[in-house]
């Protein structure tokens, strides 16, 4: 195998096959996988304009076995951070769109570094597991970053491509699960997924209980002007629907007053009065 296919960004954003050498044969814990399926995240978007492979949520066959990978794909594994297994804060982390532009989930084939790889259990089939090397990851990772257990009460604010996801993590973790939403149109969608509870984002009849953990899902540039207490225009507004304890998960990178490290708490706000 000298050449792999690929599909690539372009300047004017229009996805390109083409082909990339080989890396050649494995170096030591790298293996290559033979992609099969891929799933479409919003990032990648945003890399479509950029030349470079694209995709990150890939899953594939290496010698028989099933594995998939998502955002990141390297780093040191050997410091404080890489110990704990939070690679994602290693100083030498490799993230898809800035490491390794010739390798990509949208690709016939990528070697990759074993310790990045998760082996894909037989009952998940390939094309529902790909979208959980990313999307998946980045909620059940707030979901473990905030320390939920089953009795607590989670909250997710959004029903896009991560809130479905979350509620439906938080829910077979066997915690109570509020979905918040501009839209009431959602709620049956949102039950079907395994919430108890539905609160419309505004809607000032009806109220539901504090939650423990608040997870904040959404594009890179979510509108979070829309603010549900008057007077108030900032995403931390959306901080009140936790409890004295509780904590709000970003689980998206943004800038401005958006600005924090993911994956950690973006404050601890009081239940107002």
């Amino acid at each position: 195998m000298s050449l792999i296919t690929v599909y690539r960004g372009t300047r004017s954003g229009r996805v390109q096959e083409g082909t990339v050498q080989s890396p050649g044969p494995p170096k030591s814990h790298q293996v290559t996988v033979r992609i099969t399926h891929s799933g479409l995240c919003g990032t990648d978007e945003h890399y479509k304009c950029q030349d470079m492979v694209l995709g990150h949520e890939g899953v594939g066959i290496v010698d028989g076995d099933r594995v998939g990978w998502g955002y990141c794909h390297g780093s040191c594994l050997n410091c404080e951070y890489c110990d704990q297994g939070q690679e994602l804060y290693c100083e030498q982390r490799q993230f898809y769109g800035f490491d390794e532009f010739d390798q990509g989930s949208f690709a016939t084939h990528a070697t990759l570094n074993e310790h990045f790889l998760s082996r894909i259990p037989e009952s998940i089939p390939s094309a529902e597991a790909a979208p959980l090397m990313c999307a998946g990851a980045a909620v059940y990772s707030a979901l473990c970053g905030a320390g939920v257990q089953w009795h607590h009460r989670v909250g997710v604010l959004g029903l896009g491509g991560l809130g479905h996801l979350a509620v439906q993590y938080a829910a077979k973790m066997g915690c109570h699960v509020t979905a918040y939403s501009h839209s009431s149109g959602k709620e049956e969608a949102a039950r079907n997924l395994g919430a108890l509870d539905f609160q419309v984002l505004g809607d000032t009849s009806t109220s539901s209980r504090a939650v423990d953990c608040l997870l904040l899902t959404g594009s890179q540039q979510p509108d979070w002007s829309q603010s549900s207490v008057a007077g108030s225009t900032g995403w931390r507004d959306k901080c009140r629907y936790c409890g004295f304890i509780g904590a709000a998960m970003l689980i998206w990178g943004g800038s401005d007053e958006r600005d924090a490290d993911p994956g950690k708490p973006a404050c601890r706000p009081q239940r107002p009065t």
